[in-house]
């Protein structure tokens, strides 16, 4: 059954920030653990680019280690939302809000996973599953 409705959509005409971000060390042995308790593999953090490093925390008023994940849309990174140990977490400023996983969506998929959070949709890719997204605020 088809709604009926046609047309288009033309964006808010917002202008974003797109953040800096690289992954040039590898992730400490507490990160791994952390991950590897959830059933997350290394090999499936360094294919989604997981990152981790310090980054201002409001919530603490400091800069905190913090594991980070990048948001990508056509292979560009449009936000990265950082997460510590103590589950404050933030996104970058002014960026692009999208799905998490937003590239697994660029070829036509019978069924899309949505998840709650980034870990949920990485432990769904973890298990084989790739057609999967996450919240653009979801899950802290």
């Amino acid at each position: 059954m088809h709604c009926g409705w046609k047309g288009g959509f033309a964006g808010s005409g917002k202008v974003y920030t797109k953040p800096e971000y690289t992954t040039k060390t590898k992730l400490p042995e507490e990160v791994l653990n952390y991950f590897k308790d959830r059933g997350i593999s290394e090999q499936t953090l360094e294919s989604n680019k997981i990152g981790y490093g310090p980054v201002w925390m409001p919530q603490t008023g400091k800069e905190e280690n913090a594991i980070q994940f990048p948001f990508y849309k056509s292979g560009i990174v449009v936000n990265v939302k950082s997460r510590d140990g103590k589950k404050n977490f933030r996104q970058a400023k002014n960026a692009e809000k999208c799905f998490y996983g937003f590239d697994n969506m660029k070829n036509k998929v019978e069924t899309l996973i949505i998840t709650e959070g980034e870990i949920d949709t990485l432990t769904f890719i973890e298990c084989g599953f790739h057609e999967v997204v996450s919240m653009p605020d979801g899950a802290p």
